[in-house]
Order: C-alpha cells, then sequence, then structure tokens
C-alpha cells in the first residue's frame, strides 16, 4: 500500500483487497489507518516513518470487512520525487497468523511439559491442564475424565459444567452407560458417529441440537443429549492414550455453534499423548505409594 502525506491511500496491491474485503477502488483515497483494529496505532506507525524514514516489524492487525482479522507486520519506508521531496510512503506487510499460533502452540506444549515436571498429585495436574486448555481455546465448559479401576469415567477435573449437569455425567459407567465420551474410550461407533468423527479418532460436533435431531427416535437414545440439554452447541470429545491405551477423554463444550476449530482440535490430539503420560505416572506413583504403605505394616 502506498500512503500520501496526509495518510491516504493513493495504490493498493491484490493482496489489501483481500485483506480488507474492499475493492480497490474504494480503499483509493480512504484513510490507512480505518483498516486495523487499533486505528491510532495504524496512524502513529505511519508518522513514524515520515519522522525517521523507516520502519520496520510494525505489528497491526487488519480487519475485514466480514469481521476476521489479520495480523501483520509491516515495514515501511518514505518515497521521494526527483527534488528528493517526500510524496508518500510505501508499506509492505506479511501476514504472521500462522507465525504467532506456531508459537502459541509452542508455549501450550512447553506449559504442559513445566506442569508435568511440578505437579505432585494427579487431582493438581488436571486442574492446571484444564486452565491451560481453557486459556488457550477460551470455552465455557470443560473437563478430563480419566477411566478408574471399575471401569467407571468420572471427571478427574472440570470447569464451568453446572452442578445438575455433574449429577447426570459426572460418573459414567463403560459397563453400563452409552455415550461418544465413552464410545470415544472404548473405540466402538455407532453408524451415525463418523459424520463428526475426525480422523485423530476425536468427536468434533458443530452443531449439538441439529446433529441430533437428524437421528432416528433410536439413534438419539445413544446420544444422552445432556450436553444439548444444558445448552451446549459445540462439542468435542478427544481421546487420551498412553501408548496403545485409552486412558479417558478432553471434553469440550461451549454454546457458541462452530465454535471449535478444526484446527484446534488436532494441536489438542497431538498433544493428548502428554497427558496420557502424566496420568500414568501419577497412576503408578499412587500404586507404588500404596506398596510402601504395604510393606511398611509387613516389616512392622
Amino acid at each position: 500500500v502506498t500512503i500520501s502525506t496526509d495518510g491516504k491511500i493513493t495504490d493498493v496491491n491484490k493482496a489489501t483487497e483481500l485483506a480488507t474485503g474492499i475493492p480497490r477502488a474504494r480503499l483509493i483515497g480512504s484513510n490507512f489507518s480505518d483498516y486495523f483494529t487499533d486505528p491510532q496505532k495504524a496512524h502513529d506507525g505511519y508518522q513514524r516513518v515520515f519522522e525517521a524514514g523507516f520502519v520496520r516489524d510494525y505489528l497491526l492487525t487488519i480487519r475485514h470487512v466480514a469481521g476476521s482479522e489479520t495480523d501483520v507486520l509491516y515495514n515501511a519506508t518514505v518515497y521521494r520525487n526527483d527534488k528528493g521531496q517526500i510524496q508518500g510512503v510505501f508499506a509492505a506487510a506479511r501476514d504472521i497468523t500462522e507465525l504467532k499460533a506456531a508459537d502459541k502452540r509452542s508455549n501450550f506444549t512447553n506449559a504442559l511439559l513445566k506442569l508435568f515436571a511440578q505437579k505432585t498429585s494427579l487431582k493438581e495436574y488436571l486442574d492446571s491442564v484444564l486452565q491451560v486448555i481453557q486459556d488457550w481455546t477460551s470455552c465455557q465448559a470443560l473437563g478430563i475424565r480419566v477411566v478408574d479401576a471399575d471401569q467407571r469415567v468420572p471427571y478427574g477435573s472440570f470447569r464451568g459444567f453446572s452442578s445438575d449437569f455433574l449429577a447426570l455425567e459426572g460418573n459414567l459407567s463403560l459397563a453400563s452407560d452409552n455415550c461418544i465420551c465413552l464410545r470415544a474410550i472404548a473405540r466402538k461407533f455407532e453408524a451415525q458417529d463418523h459424520s463428526i468423527l475426525t480422523a485423530g479418532g476425536s468427536f468434533r460436533c458443530d452443531n449439538g441440537p441439529a446433529f441430533v435431531n437428524g437421528m432416528s427416535a433410536e439413534k438419539q437414545a445413544d446420544y444422552r443429549g445432556h450436553c444439548i440439554k444444558f445448552g451446549f452447541t459445540s462439542l468435542v470429545v478427544i481421546p487420551i492414550a498412553y501408548r496403545d491405551r485409552i486412558l479417558g477423554v478432553i471434553h469440550l463444550a461451549d454454546s457458541r455453534e462452530a465454535f471449535f476449530k478444526s484446527a484446534t482440535v488436532e494441536f489438542l490430539e497431538s498433544i493428548s499423548p502428554l497427558i496420557g503420560e502424566a496420568i500414568k505416572r501419577f497412576h503408578a506413583e499412587e500404586e507404588l505409594a500404596k506398596y510402601r504403605g504395604h510393606l511398611e505394616e509387613l516389616v512392622q
């Protein structure tokens, strides 16, 4: 984009049209600052170019007319006429959305690794993991179910679910209950499951009520429906594995439709083995503690 000394756009390329959703003819002559989430910062940026002659890696966020946003880094310099007089600013931006997402994923993974080393109990660990996941996804409710020795699958930790919901869903059994959380653990899927089954073996549903209402009454029974009855529209269930064994699931829920993007689910699938490794370690330590206690009794 080129900008005049009074901050008006004088020319743009096709990439600017795509980033803003506005045709070139409408962009030319308009205020450069108007197309960013922080217009004042955009104004300060091009003013700095006039003062210093250039700027490098100036962070701004372009706002598309449809509401989406693109994080970019601008590099800009002044350009002059034949007499050496400043005519305006030439600015070029590069999209850093994926770079920021990669940094965010890296920070998330590092946080999980630190928790694995720092926490001394499974409950403390799972509570901290849920905090990290909620901060990363901004979802309204989530929990981690862990299979116990009696084949029950209670929430080892949860956030955002009401007491009424937990009374119905908080302590399911692989032996007697049937829902997608349990089928994700048992790896036993119904025919209707495949439309919301990901390549990584998770469930991702963008509109739970519409999905269930499209089934026969007989098939609806396999979905219990409590998540939907409590107002959750977007649902995700991600298995937690240790090697080839499923130890539990991450359960995410939100009232907003299509809230969980496929990239979010794929990333959580990729890090779930870290959680599985930690669960296995805490279980092993609990067993060792029992054996130590028993040995002490025998010695006495």
